[in-house]
């Protein structure tokens, strides 16, 4: 699931993913470049399994 970063932040987009996507592979989008490693940081710690794509055309495996 493409899931936008502001959904994984405190509040009732938390619930959502929890509760509607529960989709085997997570990956968070929209994220600024300036806020690219707070992000990785931050879902690191709350959502561990999410992924990051940093790259345009980045391959996942």
């Amino acid at each position: 699931a493409l899931i936008p970063l502001t959904f994984f932040q405190p509040g009732p987009g938390e619930e959502l993913i929890r509760r509607y996507l529960d989709a085997p592979l997570k990956i968070a989008t929209h994220i600024p470049p300036a806020e690219l490693q707070e992000a990785k940081s931050y879902l690191a710690e709350n959502f561990p399994t999410v992924q990051i794509i940093e790259r345009p055309l980045e391959m996942l495996r």
